[in-house]
């Protein structure tokens, strides 16, 4: 049940480009990839392409915690995909997640680019290589997070994405906006148009002190 609930999040990402849909998309993904099924039964291999098609559009939105949130949900499944399970069968679903985190790079807003830096490092790993390799690709993408290199931070702390799933969250780079303190799968429902929150039963607060992705490849 609960993963037949995430095709219906990557179809709905695959058609919208609505900042109010991708958003609480985006965060119930980030919670239904705590369960390793979410990659043994191919679900991440399945949303790849409607991902990184949700990712051009919300990177048009001025609502940048969209396109944010989005770039975390890729770094996290760029990570946790198994190395057995390849995630770009062919050349063609590499190239179009390196073009969208190569643009994620280049964005104005800094913590955009932060979060597209931290997915490209992912990227680069040896079992997301695609067949044949491409190397203009990846070298275009190393030109692109180079140009930004003295503006990038650096983690002072490792701890896992999904920590930052920011439930009450400010806009990133001076834009603001109300949302749900929390999105909790079994208190919420989709409605059509938005996401409407049943009546509380349990607190399920999602857990802080999980370890993230550095930025860069760690030796």
């Amino acid at each position: 049940m609960i993963f037949q609930f995430a095709k219906f999040l990557f179809d709905r990402l695959a058609g919208s480009s609505s900042g109010g849909l991708l958003w609480p998309a985006y965060s119930c993904l980030l919670l239904l990839i705590d369960n390793p099924l979410f990659f043994s039964q191919c679900h991440s291999v399945y949303g790849i392409e409607s991902l990184v098609r949700s990712l051009n559009e919300a990177l048009l939105l001025t609502d940048l915690a969209v396109p944010t949130q989005g770039l975390l949900l890729l770094t996290e499944i760029l990570d946790r995909q198994p190395p057995s399970e390849r995630l770009f069968p062919g050349a063609s679903g590499f190239a179009a997640v390196a073009e969208v985190v190569s643009a994620g790079v280049s964005f104005s807003c800094l913590k955009v680019a932060t979060q597209a830096a931290s997915a490209a490092s992912v990227l680069f790993r040896l079992n997301h290589q695609s067949r044949p390799v491409l190397y203009g690709k990846i070298e275009g993408l190393i030109e692109a997070i180079t140009k930004r290199f003295p503006e990038l931070p650096v983690p002072s702390h490792p701890h896992r994405g999904i920590a930052h799933i920011k439930f009450s969250h400010q806009r990133s780079c001076d834009s603001e906006r109300s949302c749900p303190e929390a999105i909790n799968l079994s208190q919420y429902r989709w409605t059509g148009q938005c996401w409407k929150p049943d009546p509380p039963s349990v607190s399920n607060q999602p857990s802080k002190n999980t370890p993230t992705t550095q930025y860069f490849a760690q030796s």
